[in-house]
């Protein structure tokens, strides 16, 4: 199974799968914000019962940027290391791949929804297990939105580049977010402020929740680590790995 869709305009920066697998999402260098219906989902395995992989991979070597899903050739589970998307150069040729066992799928030939009101390359995306997806921005700023509607429900303003955000796993009222600006923020969404935030010195390019929203693990552009404790919403240092 193959398929090709022209999906964006210049480099695609972030495509992400809602929870529940009916809708994907795609943004990057042009600002805008796609959300594709999945509209082919069913499973495949080979003749000795083991899962065929699946791989769906955003493709930025040509002019004119697609968005392809295909089935894997080797089978591996490797994974190309994410570029660094706000800095210069970032138009070299670059992919993601988001690995799918056991999964066929096709995508919409159009998309069903259209975001749009960032003005510089999106950068991440996240959904909330209600349809809710966050978008961070070069413009300096995280967007909500709903599937129902094309509107910006709300805006969250950053002094620099948002490089990274996702919403507490367990509790989707609150988000981290990373930035260029060297800090990591907790927000609530309901009260559009910041809950707490720690200053890292060091240019954030990675954030993520562990499974049980306990726990936020932060990379910097230096290559360091540093576990939060992130009970109650709080971000309390755990452990720092250089």
């Amino acid at each position: 199974m193959n398929q090709e869709i022209q999906a964006h305009d210049g480099s695609i920066w972030s495509i992400r799968f809602s929870p529940d697998g009916r809708y994907l999402a795609s943004a990057g260098e042009d600002c805008v914000i796609h959300v594709w219906e999945v509209s082919e989902f069913e499973r495949k395995r080979e003749e000795n019962g083991a899962c065929n992989p699946f791989v769906a991979m955003v493709c930025n070597g040509s002019p004119e940027p697609t968005l392809a899903v295909a089935s894997s050739v080797d089978g591996s589970n490797r994974e190309k290391k994410r570029r660094a998307r706000f800095l210069e150069g970032r138009r070299s040729v670059s992919s993601d791949r988001l690995m799918l066992p056991e999964h066929v799928f096709a995508l919409s030939e159009k998309p069903i929804r259209t975001f749009m009101g960032h003005s510089e390359d999106v950068l991440d995306l996240c959904w909330s297990k209600s349809q809710y997806l966050l978008s961070s921005s070069m413009d300096k700023t995280v967007k909500l939105w709903h599937i129902s509607s094309t509107s910006c429900l709300k805006t969250f303003s950053h002094s620099d580049y948002v490089t990274c955000i996702q919403f507490n796993p367990v509790d989707d009222r609150y988000f981290i977010s990373g930035s260029l600006d060297e800090k990591v923020r907790i927000w609530s969404i309901q009260n559009r402020e910041i809950v707490d935030w720690k200053d890292l010195h060091e240019m954030i390019t990675a954030a993520c929740y562990t499974p049980d929203g306990q726990s936020a693990l932060i990379g910097s552009h230096k290559g360091s680590c540093h576990i939060y404790d992130t009970s109650d919403n709080m971000l309390l240092q755990k452990k720092q790995i250089d």
